[in-house]
């Protein structure tokens, strides 16, 4: 994932340069400096570092391998025997990336 700011660092940036500007992924929660945003929800202004970018075609390969079903409130994956519910298709890649990438 991003590399994540601590505190001091993000602190340390702002204070030398008043311009830095800093992005949160909205999948890893990684935090950069001018990290460079891939995709970008429009209707929520949310953004993806292209680290979780690239890991989409994995995710779209895990789903066509049958390892998520749909359901009309969600989505339930083989790994927890389809006992999960998962709001959502930004939810689902959210648990991907936890479950599968860390």
């Amino acid at each position: 994932m991003g590399k994540k700011l601590n505190e001091f660092e993000i602190e340390l940036a702002i204070k030398n340069d008043s311009n830095t500007q800093f992005e949160t992924c909205c999948y890893c929660g990684g935090i950069e400096e001018g990290m460079v945003m891939l995709e970008v929800d429009y209707d929520s202004f949310d953004v993806c570092c292209e680290e979780c970018n690239d890991m989409k075609d994995s995710f779209d390969e895990w789903i066509e391998d049958g390892n998520v079903i749909e359901f009309k409130d969600g989505f339930a994956t083989q790994d927890a025997q389809y006992q999960n519910r998962i709001k959502g298709e930004k939810e689902l890649y959210k648990y991907f990336i936890k479950e599968f990438c860390s």
